[in-house]
């Protein structure tokens, strides 16, 4: 009988987390990437059979850019696999949410679409800007370096905690009983880039101050940074959605699954804050 859950992205922000907390719960876990063993390789489907080999339920973080996770997700179905958590992302099936809503979404959408046809009961998780983002993430460098510059205004969001994403798909993978659904994830309230650089220089002593900048400007700086212009792109969309006040909205997703409402931002920061110190 099988019984393993597995975790791909297994050393990713959510990946880790997740296989923490099956863990947690005595349940076999096997978490996987590119330099575990077994590796996964999502461009060497060769080696797909191996990494699902006994697996029950399976936990699904695309890599970023890949266009594999339809094929795996039916592969994992062919397997064995009872269940499938697949983490999305907020907005992209909402026309408008994003700016260059298309360059953004379809990776997303290919992959939802595909674990809905695998075969597998599913469940869709669909969360927002990480917090991570300031402290595991690529916020880190300018924060620490005391001036942070992004094209969003004074947009705001409402932050998400990556150990409440993972307390949301440990509990669907374990437990179930939300099959067939997608859920959007939030944090609590809204905040903006001013205020959360605030309460990171009140937690830190360390001074922090966000600069609005223009799209332009950002752009010509991810391009002298060498990336290419897709991964421009996405990362533009990306952002949009805070400009745009999209990001803003909070949902009830994280107590709808594990009956407690998500971490607030504060709370992120003091236990974060030895990342900016």
């Amino acid at each position: 009988m099988s019984n393993v859950f597995l975790v791909t992205g297994g050393t990713g922000k959510t990946g880790k987390r997740v296989a923490e907390r099956l863990r947690a719960r005595g349940v076999s876990v096997r978490a996987v990437s590119r330099s575990t063993q077994p590796a996964l390789d999502w461009t060497d489907e060769a080696g797909w059979d191996v990494v699902l080999d006994g697996v029950y339920a399976l936990y699904l973080a695309p890599a970023e850019g890949s266009r594999a996770t339809a094929a795996f997700a039916a592969r994992a179905a062919q397997a064995g696999v009872r269940r499938i958590v697949l983490l999305s992302a907020r907005g992209v099936t909402t026309p408008g949410y994003f700016d260059d809503q298309e360059v953004l979404a379809r990776q997303f959408v290919e992959g939802e679409t595909g674990v809905m046809a695998s075969g597998a009961d599913w469940t869709i998780v669909r969360p927002g800007w990480f917090m991570q983002n300031f402290d595991e993430g690529d916020f880190l460098g300018p924060v620490r370096a005391g001036r942070l510059e992004l094209p969003v205004g004074d947009g705001a969001a409402a932050w998400i905690d990556a150990e409440d994403i993972a307390a949301v798909v440990a509990t669907l993978l374990v437990d179930g009983g939300h099959d067939s659904k997608a859920i959007e994830l939030s944090g609590p309230q809204a905040v903006s880039l001013r205020e959360a650089v605030a309460l990171i220089s009140a937690e830190t002593g360390r001074h922090v101050e966000y600069v609005p900048v223009t799209e332009e400007t950002y752009r010509d700086r991810l391009r002298a940074s060498g990336l290419d212009d897709l991964a421009i792109a996405v990362a533009s969309a990306g952002l949009s959605a805070i400009r745009k006040g999209s990001e803003a909205v909070t949902t009830d997703g994280v107590r709808r699954v594990v009956g407690r409402d998500p971490a607030h931002f504060e709370e992120y920061v003091r236990r974060a804050a030895d990342a900016w110190r």
